[in-house]
């Protein structure tokens, strides 16, 4: 489930209407937000994956052109062409950004019987190159969840395939990981989700804490909510979302319709194109 909202250089910017030509920034003193007119995010507005830092989102492995990466700056309207992305294009990888790298993970093959496929790549946005890293930390997986807590890495959720007297169905996922991407180090497990095993789980920050829920089971929506205490190692289940998803079940524009960062003390949700605008506050861990 992708982000509308874009955290670059520590702001937080909206893309929404047709095409992603409207842009709002979050204004953190009135806790509201601002139109910016001289920005649009177009450009980066078809599928694939998106992912932020610095001043640029980085994206690719669309349709269009399923090996294809760039990077789009809001700012100056500029896209650069980059390293062509040298593993399978899938759908519904999981991504991340840790330090200066960025990391795909998994995901449904494109083709055939939309496998799922075991790949693992980095991509080094100093040196603009791609490195193998070979297979998934977790096994073949997608519409996983992955953060960065405490500068490190956590993944898990999602589903996978799994075959019952010759029909395929898909498997959930509740597991937590701790992994290093850099060292390729043994996986740490870690305290499971308490939630329903789902797909397509979404959350945000808080300082060092984590929170995390939303997503999907099979295809219902959910709505709960819990915070991840890393040092503990230890899930707490804090209020649910008091509000819905309108939309088919299993639609791209029904799961895109929320958007969720943290700033300060507080978390935020933004539901379609600022149809509705929540505020969560949990005090400590």
């Amino acid at each position: 489930m992708q982000n509308n909202v874009f955290n670059l250089n520590g702001e937080h910017y909206l893309a929404t209407g047709f095409r992603f030509r409207k842009v709002f920034k979050f204004n953190t003193a009135s806790k509201s937000w601002d139109r910016v007119s001289s920005m649009t995010f177009e450009p980066i507005f078809i599928d694939g994956i998106r992912l932020t830092f610095g001043s640029k989102v980085y994206r690719g492995i669309s349709y269009e052109n399923p090996q294809g990466f760039e990077s789009y700056d809001p700012f100056t309207g500029v896209t650069t062409q980059l390293a062509n992305f040298p593993g399978t294009p899938v759908d519904d990888p999981i991504c991340f950004v840790f330090g200066s790298k960025l990391y795909v993970v998994s995901g449904i093959s494109r083709i055939g019987d939309l496998a799922l496929i075991n790949q693992y790549w980095e991509y080094n946005i100093l040196t603009n190159q791609w490195r193998n890293k070979g297979n998934s930390p977790i096994g073949v997986r997608a519409q996983g969840s992955a953060y960065v807590v405490n500068n490190k890495v956590y993944i898990g959720l999602g589903f996978t395939w799994i075959y019952v007297n010759g029909e395929r169905t898909k498997r959930f996922y509740n597991d937590w990981t701790q992994i290093d991407p850099v060292s390729l180090t043994p996986n740490i497990a870690k305290a499971p989700f308490p939630g329903d095993k789902r797909r397509s789980a979404k959350g945000f920050m808080i300082g060092s804490t984590l929170h995390l829920g939303f997503g999907k089971v099979l295809d219902e929506y959910r709505y709960d909510l819990y915070k991840y205490n890393w040092s503990l190692d230890k899930w707490t289940a804090v209020d649910s979302w008091p509000s819905v998803i309108e939309g088919i079940y299993g639609s791209f524009w029904a799961d895109g319709q929320l958007s969720m960062f943290g700033v300060g003390s507080s978390g935020y949700l933004v539901k379609g194109g600022l149809n509705e605008f929540w505020t969560f506050s949990n005090v400590g861990n």
